[in-house]
């Protein structure tokens, strides 16, 4: 699982599509997205299920917001990574 994984630091490109649930999609971009480089992007599938708004929001808060795209059976973001 992405929590048994070594962190990586300094990714260009990182595609989350992972489990759904709240608590792993939470986990998922918390421990994650702060190994993207500043301009890198951020790539999150499943923007339509409800337990993974919270993690889409704190995509939102901490990076730039791209494009979402798809419809209910794909549906994915971007962000881009911005210093802080």
């Amino acid at each position: 699982t992405s929590q048994e994984a070594d962190l990586i630091e300094g990714i260009d490109l990182l595609h989350i599509d992972g489990n759904r649930s709240e608590e792993a999609s939470m986990s998922d971009v918390t421990r994650w997205v702060p190994c993207v480089k500043e301009g890198g992007m951020i790539v999150f599938s499943g923007l339509t299920a409800s337990t993974t708004a919270r993690a889409a929001a704190w995509l939102d808060e901490n990076c730039l917001k791209g494009n979402t795209v798809g419809d209910l059976e794909n549906d994915w973001g971007y962000w881009i990574k911005h210093g802080n």
